[in-house]
C-alpha cells in the first residue's frame, strides 16, 4: 500500500459539516447570552458588590464572553456565571458540549479504528494518479495490454504493473495480496466471486465501471436464427425473467449451487464524504433541548432584571431621559428614574 497523503483537515471527518455548523452557530448564541446577562456594559442583573467575570467595556467583554463559550468546549472553563440566567444557560451549553465532546471523541477513535479496514483501491482514477504507487495484475497479450498502451501514449499515466499469464492468475495475486488490485470485465469478475467470497469477503469489487460496452450473440449475415433469439431475449425482458437471470448467474447476493446467498463484497466509489459521520439531525434532539432551556435562561434573566429594577433591553435609554415620566410612574421597575 504506497504512502498515504497528510490530511490537514482529517480530524473533522467524525462530525458531518452541517453539525459543526451548528456547533459553531450554538457556541455564538451562548456567547452572546453571556455576554448579555453577565458582562458589565449590559447591567446586568446583580448587586452593586458583585463582580462578575466578564471584562468591562463593549469589545472587551463580547471577545470575554466568546472565550469563555469556546472554553466549555474543551471542559475547561475559567469563569463561573453570576446571574441565575446565565447559570442555566451555561448549564445548558456546558450539557451540550459534554455531549458533542463524547460523541466527537468516540467517533474519532471509530475512525482510527477503521483506517486500516478500508479497501486500498477504491477506483480506477486513484490507479491513474498514483504515478505507478499503486501495483496491480493484468493478463498479458489481452485487450487490457491494449488500453495500457494507449493510456501511457495518449496521458502519460504511468502504471506498475505485474503481467499474468491469465486473467485467472491476476484475480489470484490480488487475493494472495501480492498485489493492490486488478480490473476485467464485470460478468466475470462476479462469477469468479462467487466462488471465492463463500463464507467471508476475501477480495472486493468497488469503483465504477468503465469502458462500458455490451454483449451479445453474432451469427453469420445469412443465418435467420437470430430473429428467434432476439424474440426469446424480448419475451425474457417484457416477462421480468431477463433480471432474475442475471441476478442467478452474476447478480449481487444470488444463491450458489448449495443454496447459500452469496455476500454482498461490492463498495461503491466513494464521492468525497463520509457516511459514517454524525449528521445534525444525529444531535437534532440535544439541539432541541439545549434551545429550550436557553430560552428559559432568557425568562429567568428577564425575571432578575425586573427585580433588580434593570430594564430588560439593556440597549433602550431610561424613560426619563427619552421624557416621559408618567410612564415611567405606570412602570417604576422599568429603567432607573
Amino acid at each position: 500500500m504506497p504512502k498515504q497523503p497528510i490530511d490537514p483537515t482529517g480530524f473533522f471527518d467524525p462530525f458531518h459539516n452541517s453539525l459543526w455548523l451548528a456547533v459553531v452557530v450554538e457556541v455564538i448564541i451562548v456567547a452572546a447570552s453571556a455576554y448579555y446577562m453577565e458582562a458589565p456594559a449590559c447591567e446586568p442583573a446583580m448587586d452593586d458588590n458583585v463582580k462578575p467575570d466578564v471584562l468591562p467595556g463593549r469589545a472587551f467583554g463580547m471577545w470575554d464572553a466568546l472565550y469563555w463559550s469556546v472554553s466549555l468546549l474543551i471542559q475547561a472553563p475559567d469563569k463561573a456565571p453570576v446571574t441565575w440566567g446565565g447559570k442555566v444557560v451555561l448549564m445548558a451549553h456546558g450539557w451540550f458540549m459534554l455531549i458533542v465532546l463524547a460523541s466527537y471523541t468516540a467517533n474519532l477513535a471509530n475512525f482510527l479504528t477503521t483506517a486500516n479496514m478500508s479497501p486500498t483501491l477504491r477506483a480506477w482514477s486513484e490507479v491513474q494518479d498514483s504515478f505507478g504507487q499503486y501495483t496491480i495484475a493484468l493478463e498479458r497479450g489481452s485487450a487490457h495490454e491494449d488500453y495500457i498502451n494507449v493510456q501511457r501514449r495518449m496521458w502519460g499515466h504511468q502504471y506498475n504493473i505485474t503481467w499474468a499469464s491469465s486473467w485467472e492468475d491476476a484475480m489470484a495475486l490480488v487475493e494472495d495480496g501480492v498485489v493492490d488490485g486488478t480490473f476485467h470485465d464485470e460478468p466475470m469478475v462476479r462469477h469468479y466471486l462467487k466462488g471465492v467470497n463463500r463464507k467471508q469477503c476475501r477480495m472486493v469489487e468497488t469503483g465504477k465501471i468503465f469502458s462500458s460496452f455490451g454483449y451479445g450473440f453474432a451469427f453469420q449475415a445469412n443465418n435467420p436464427d437470430f430473429i428467434a433469439f432476439s424474440q426469446a431475449i424480448i419475451y425474457l425482458k417484457e416477462a421480468g425473467r431477463l433480471r432474475t437471470i442475471i441476478d442467478r448467474y452474476i447478480g449481487e447476493q444470488s444463491e450458489g449451487e448449495d443454496g447459500v446467498k452469496e455476500l454482498d463484497c461490492s463498495l461503491e466509489e466513494s464521492d468525497g464524504t463520509n457516511e459514517d459521520a454524525f449528521h445534525l439531525y444525529d444531535m437534532g434532539g440535544l439541539l432541541y433541548m439545549t434551545a429550550l432551556v436557553v430560552f428559559l435562561g432568557f425568562l429567568v434573566n428577564c425575571w432578575e432584571r425586573w427585580t433588580h429594577n434593570k430594564n430588560p433591553l439593556f440597549f433602550l435609554q431610561p424613560c426619563t431621559d427619552l421624557c416621559c415620566p408618567q410612564v415611567c410612574a405606570r412602570a417604576p421597575h422599568v429603567g432607573k428614574p
